[in-house]
């Protein structure tokens, strides 16, 4: 899905050839290595250990059973303040605008 699944295949496909035919720069490189060494990534990783990653499966996550900032305390505060508010027509279309985009991304991984 990625981070600009709203935009156009051809608007993509631009993107992607603005970049083509560059190259890091030796200094750049070094750069990115050094910033790179000692980390654990891919399946150097702890965490992508078959062994480990069933540590964290289900109950034993430590998020098992939480709600949610928005869920909990915020949502019915938030809730309770816009009662009996009256939104604007601009308003109202950036929120249908911003609802469609999210059912669209929703259906779009399935």
């Amino acid at each position: 899905m990625g981070r600009y699944w709203f935009l156009s295949k051809e608007t993509k496909k631009k993107m992607s050839n603005s970049h083509l035919g560059k190259h890091h720069s030796k200094e750049t490189k070094q750069k990115i290595s050094k910033s790179r060494k000692g980390k654990c990534i891919g399946n150097k990783n702890p965490m992508k250990r078959p062994e480990i990653k069933k540590k964290f499966q289900g109950k034993n996550h430590p998020l098992w059973g939480k709600i949610g900032y928005w869920a909990g305390k915020k949502r019915p505060e938030i809730s309770k303040r816009m009662k009996g508010k009256k939104l604007s027509e601009k308003t109202k279309k950036k929120i249908s605008l911003a609802l469609k985009r999210t059912f669209i991304k929703k259906n779009k991984k399935r």
